[in-house]
Formats: structure tokens, C-alpha cells, sequence
């Protein structure tokens, strides 16, 4: 064999070694790519679902967000009303006429007197009252300084105790014991939103 050939076999075998190289390469290429693709496919595949779970979760977030912002609106709303209420209550109160506004206070005071000393302070309009009438409470109970911080009724002063009677206060008790019968007939049909 001569050189040229055995150069020419050489080459050959060479050029079937690069094309059976070529040939593995493209296949493992092929591979590779198919590979890529289906880890891209699982991938998105992947973040669709935690997006998904992500978007349902911010929804269900917002959703009894909302719920918490209606009922806090409603209730909101209901304690208005019932602030609306007893100002209200109090405004008639204040409106009594003078013979009313005076029996409910001497019944107040016949009701909470014990027969110890004490000291009535009553609101400037209700000492005019009491004055003006005359009235005798009886030698323990007297007529003190007029209490200022109050706009109607009176606060009944012993060494022991006081009891504030008050429009205020007694408004205040009223409401406090009787809120949730107050609530129950004003607002029983009303439990949707605002």
C-alpha cells in the first residue's frame, strides 16, 4: 500500500469518525434541547400553579378583608345610631317642663336617700327648681353648691359614698344595662352591610 492510500484510508476512517461524531453530537443536541424544553414546560407549568394558589389566596386575603371592613362598618354604623339615641334621650330630658324635670329628680332623690346627712349638688337650672319650689328634704338632706360640670339632674353627696345622678350619668347606666335589648330591637332584621 502506498502512502497516498494508506493517507487516503486514514482520512476516510476520519471523516467517518467526525461524521459518526456529528451524528452523536446532533442527537445529544436533540436530547438536550427536548430536555430544556420539558424542564421549561414543568417550569411554567410550576409557576402558573403557585401563581394560581398565590392569586386565589390574595383573593380569599381580600375577600374576608372586605367581610371585616363591611362588619366594622355596620358596626360602626349601629353604635351611631345608638349614640344618636341617647342623645337624643337626653336632649328630651332636658327638655322636661319644670314640674316633670322636678318630680322625676325629688323621686331620684326619695329613691337613693338612705337617711344619713348628705348634700344634694344639683345643675345650675335644676337648684333654680329647687329653690324657687321651697322644697324641704327633711333636716338631713341639704341644698349645696351647684355642680357645675353637669347639665341636668344632681349628684347626692354622703361621707360615705356619691351617687351621680346626672341626666349624663343616668343615660350612661340606662344604656349600658339595656344595650343589647336596645340593639336587638333596633337592629334584629338589619345583619347585611351598611
Amino acid at each position: 500500500m502506498s502512502a497516498s492510500t494508506v493517507i487516503q484510508k486514514i482520512e476516510e476512517k476520519a471523516a467517518a469518525q467526525c461524521a459518526e461524531i456529528e451524528r452523536e453530537g446532533a442527537q445529544k443536541a436533540a436530547e438536550i434541547r427536548e430536555q430544556i424544553a420539558e424542564d421549561a414546560k414543568k417550569r411554567l407549568a410550576d409557576l402558573q400553579s403557585q401563581t394560581d394558589l398565590r392569586a386565589q389566596m390574595i383573593l380569599r386575603a381580600a375577600a374576608q378583608q372586605a367581610e371585616s371592613d363591611n362588619k366594622i362598618a355596620v358596626l360602626n354604623h349601629k353604635n351611631k345610631l345608638l349614640k344618636d339615641a341617647r342623645n337624643a334621650a337626653k336632649v328630651q330630658m332636658c327638655s322636661l317642663p319644670d314640674n316633670e324635670r322636678r318630680a322625676l329628680l325629688e323621686k331620684w332623690i326619695a329613691e337613693n336617700a338612705d337617711g344619713s346627712d348628705a348634700e344634694l349638688h344639683f345643675s345650675e337650672r335644676d337648684a333654680q327648681l329647687f329653690v324657687a319650689s321651697k322644697k324641704d328634704f327633711g333636716k338631713n338632706m341639704t341644698i349645696a353648691s351647684i355642680a357645675k360640670e353637669i347639665d341636668g339632674g344632681l349628684i347626692l353627696s354622703t361621707e360615705q359614698y356619691d351617687i351621680d345622678l346626672s341626666f349624663d350619668a343616668v343615660l350612661d347606666m340606662i344604656f349600658e344595662q339595656h344595650a343589647a335589648s336596645f340593639s336587638a330591637r333596633l337592629f334584629a332584621a338589619d345583619e347585611g352591610s351598611v
